[in-house]
């Protein structure tokens, strides 16, 4: 089984599940929003992720962050190397998560979903301008 969470600096977290719940259901997605009254500091944060990762021992979870380098992609980084079923994807867009969330249903390899999501989610972005030339 697969966990997924989407985190991020301050509401943007919830703003993708928002808007992925438009395409498909995103009733095992959960959103972090980091540095609001939900979760003050990063310390509650790596508290948070601490707890998922104890209780989710048999399971993969998946982590989709905001920015790369960034304290939250980097506090859950920092626990990669003990944890192999916790997988991280940093610099996400609605389109690499959506397709994820479209692949996880027939496809039973997280790394080739987490691939081919990061390859729709970098083919999604364009310069319309260019294309209209």
């Amino acid at each position: 089984m697969r966990k997924i969470f989407v985190a991020s600096h301050g509401k943007f977290a919830e703003g993708i599940v928002n808007t992925l719940s438009m395409f498909t259901s995103t009733k095992n997605v959960e959103k972090l929003c980091v540095y609001t009254d939900s979760i003050k500091t990063i310390d509650d944060f790596e508290a948070i992720i601490d707890n998922i990762i104890e209780t989710n021992p048999k399971n993969e979870i998946v982590f989709f962050t905001d920015i790369m380098g960034g304290s939250i992609s980097n506090t859950i980084a920092k626990k990669l190397p003990e944890n192999k079923n916790v997988h991280l994807v940093s610099g996400i867009n609605i389109a690499a998560i959506l397709n994820f969330l479209l692949n996880s249903k027939h496809e039973e390899n997280t790394k080739n979903i987490i691939s081919d999501s990061i390859n729709g989610g970098k083919e999604n972005m364009k310069y319309i301008n260019q294309s209209l030339k």
